[in-house]
């Protein structure tokens, strides 16, 4: 039970958040932090403060605490939000990526580490550090860099579709007519002619009529191109001419002629398979340069050594590591305090429609996907596990998600809201979730 000296000591916690949050603002509103100063501080979040603040939260966690069960409860709930984000995309008309990852991290990633122990541990007690810690190193070592993931692919997918859409100086194509002996082109205007079925003999007219339009178009026709050199014609091109005009000798294969188009190649990319791969290597080669994915598996590794072996940090390095790790989520909230003076409106970042859309997938989609989760593996009511399972889906947006927003500049209103004020109001809905799962 909650008690109220507990509940203070939760507010304490919040407190500071909001004192820096709301210092960032007002020295935004007064024009004493400028707007040139963000991509500095936000620079050095994404570099150095987010990577250390991961490879902080594996460092000093043990590896060896983790409940399996919670592990299992938690991979599903990520694993049924991916479905439903999925869903939304396949059969949305206004479907998108950027709403795809954001569904994903309004689901799946709560404030655990800056007020998960606070609210919690006054629950549940001791018995639950072992599965608090499971949530965050699931967090910081695969969730985060998850989220990464989806963000570079989108990255990458935008490149594809932003080179795909310049204009390339390129010759016009032509429309190579070419028999066994001579080979006739014919300029197409630019337009290249699909020739990957040939017509039979019932689709001739149309071809006819389609190759003389192309011609018309480009003010030019198509006897006078074959006859301009008719006095060296050979009767290959006259093969041709009568295949055209010749309903019962349209299949021009049989004719021993081929109809082809060769002025635009079309490279490999253009198959889906190769598509996919070239995706997934851009993918990767984006993602060896995020600092990141290497802080997270540096900070697994030393974990399960120094916790195995009883290794010490030695003083100098612990001590800078945690130094630049709270000054990461001191900074990023203060890039969330400029955000929100700079968004142009004064209390909603997002507006409203941004904040009941994260308050509906944090507070009602992420608790009923884990608790889903969390009986299919079975996890009993009679113990704190399940209780703790879910009651941690309800806490606040983290703050990370905002840092990795801000990073790719994808959905940062939305992200920012979500933060803020569900970190302002999550307390009276946390409480009557704890309630309700005590009766259970």
């Amino acid at each position: 039970m909650l008690t109220w000296s507990e509940l203070w000591l939760l507010i304490q916690h919040i407190m500071p958040v909001y004192v820096i949050v709301l210092g960032s603002y007002v020295l935004n509103k007064w024009d004493i932090i400028l707007p040139e100063h963000g991509p500095g501080l936000k620079s050095w979040v994404s570099t150095l403060g987010v990577p250390l603040y991961t490879f902080h939260l594996l460092a000093f966690s043990d590896p060896y605490q983790i409940s399996f069960q919670i592990i299992g409860a938690d991979v599903i709930q990520k694993v049924l939000a991916l479905l439903l984000s999925g869903l939304w995309w396949k059969f949305s008309k206004s479907a998108n990526i950027d709403g795809f990852i954001a569904f994903f991290m309004l689901a799946t990633l709560p404030n655990t580490v800056l007020v998960g122990e606070a609210f919690l541990k006054p629950l549940y007690g001791e018995e639950i550090q072992g599965s608090l810690v499971t949530i965050i190193f699931l967090q910081s070592l695969i969730w985060y860099n998850i989220c990464t993931v989806f963000y570079e692919l989108r990255v990458v997918l935008q490149d594809l579709k932003e080179d795909s859409g310049q204009p390339q100086d390129v010759p016009k194509p032509e429309l190579v007519l070419s028999s066994r002996r001579n080979p006739t082109s014919i300029p197409t205007n630019g337009e290249v002619l699909d020739t990957n079925h040939l017509p039979m003999d019932e689709d001739c007219e149309d071809l006819e009529s389609d190759i003389l339009e192309r011609f018309r178009s480009s003010g030019q026709g198509v006897d006078d191109h074959l006859s301009r050199n008719s006095q060296n014609q050979d009767p290959s091109t006259h093969e041709i001419q009568q295949t055209l005009s010749s309903p019962g000798k349209c299949y021009l294969l049989d004719r021993g002629v081929d109809l082809h188009a060769d002025a635009v190649e079309r490279d490999d990319v253009g198959s889906q398979n190769a598509k996919i791969r070239f995706i997934i290597h851009k993918m990767l080669n984006r993602l060896k340069r995020v600092p990141l994915t290497y802080a997270s598996i540096l900070g697994f590794t030393y974990s399960m050594l120094a916790f195995k072996y009883h290794w010490e940090m030695p003083y100098p390095v612990r001590t800078s590591v945690e130094l630049i790790s709270q000054g990461c989520v001191g900074m990023a909230l203060f890039l969330l305090g400029m955000q929100w003076a700079r968004s142009g409106q004064d209390l909603l970042p997002g507006g409203w429609r941004a904040l009941l859309y994260g308050m509906l997938v944090r507070f009602a989609v992420s608790p009923a996907l884990m608790l889903i989760a969390s009986l299919s593996v079975g996890l009993s009511a009679n113990r704190p596990d399940l209780r703790f399972a879910v009651l941690q889906a309800v806490l606040p947006q983290g703050v990370v998600s905002f840092m990795l927003a801000k990073e790719y500049g994808v959905g940062v209103n939305l992200f920012s809201t979500a933060v803020v004020i569900q970190l302002l109001i999550f307390v009276p809905i946390a409480i009557s979730y704890y309630y309700v799962l005590e009766q259970i």
